[in-house]
C-alpha cells in the first residue's frame, strides 16, 4: 500500500465513484469516465484505453459499464481467507511456519 501510494501520488482518487462513461470527444477509441467526487463535485476524466473496476465482487464500476449482472445460484462454495506473511509486529514467522526468518 505504501510504495502504491508513494509512487502513484496524485494519480489515485479517494473517496470519488464512476457514474458514467463515453467516447473520448477528443480521441474517438478512448474512453471518457465522469467521477463524483464525495464532496458532491464531479469531474471528467479522458483518454483511458482501458477502464479497471477494481472494487469487487459488487463493483460499481462494471455495474455501470455493463449493466447489473444476473444473479445465478449453483452447488458450489467457497471461501476465502487472507493471512499474513509476518507477524503483527512486522517480524518474520518463525521457519517451522514456512517462511522463516
Amino acid at each position: 500500500n505504501t510504495l502504491i501510494r508513494e509512487s502513484l501520488g496524485d494519480k489515485i482518487t479517494y473517496d470519488s465513484q464512476v457514474v458514467s462513461y463515453t467516447t473520448d470527444a477528443a480521441h474517438a477509441d478512448k474512453l471518457a469516465v465522469t467521477v463524483a467526487r464525495g464532496d458532491g463535485s464531479t469531474a471528467i476524466y479522458a483518454g483511458f484505453d482501458l477502464v479497471i473496476g477494481g472494487d469487487g465482487r459488487y463493483s460499481q464500476v462494471r455495474e455501470t459499464m455493463t449493466g447489473k449482472p444476473t444473479t445465478t445460484y449453483g452447488d458450489v462454495c467457497n471461501f476465502r481467507i487472507l493471512l499474513p506473511n509476518c507477524n503483527v509486529d512486522g517480524t518474520p514467522f518463525d521457519a517451522k511456519y514456512g517462511a522463516g526468518g
